[in-house]
């Protein structure tokens, strides 16, 4: 129970309420307490499921997909719709990382990477000896050093 006095102010015939400094102490005790208490249970409930999930993955898994499919179904149409937006738009951020990712060249598509290896390609003379020193010679000029391993030999591509 808080203990409140009361005022009455003579100047604007209002009345004042003042909470006793004790009680303010000891409900921030009893919050601090509470807020413990959660923290406690957190991990409690964290413990428990992960005993749960390690004795049996299947049943937890099975339990906690009901769990969700149960939760969809208790949303209005509007939010099952943004629902499906906004994973929609992570799939999306997910796949696209994904490719970035494992594409080491500067190209943002496959298909410009080719269009530009072929017209290069279509540009290089025919014989294997005098496209390899081509292609060393560009290398060298763009600031390239590639190993010169001393035999010409190359495969001929006609």
């Amino acid at each position: 129970p808080v203990h409140r006095e009361t005022s009455a102010n003579p100047v604007c015939g209002s009345v004042e309420t003042s909470v006793n400094e004790t009680n303010v102490a000891s409900s921030s005790k009893t919050r601090s307490k509470s807020l413990k208490a959660k923290a406690g249970n957190a991990r409690r409930i964290k413990a428990w499921r992960d005993k749960r999930r390690a004795e049996n993955p299947e049943a937890y898994k099975q339990k906690v997909n009901e769990y969700y499919k149960q939760w969809r179904q208790g949303l209005s149409e509007v939010a099952k719709e943004e629902r499906k937006r906004k994973d929609r738009e992570r799939r999306r951020a997910k796949r696209q990382a994904i490719q970035r990712k494992a594409r080491s060249t500067p190209f943002p598509r496959p298909q410009e990477e080719g269009k530009a290896i072929l017209r290069i390609a279509k540009a290089l003379p025919e014989t294997p000896r005098r496209r390899q020193y081509t292609v060393q010679k560009v290398a060298k000029g763009i600031g390239l050093h590639l190993r010169h391993s001393g035999s010409y030999t190359c495969r001929h591509h006609s």
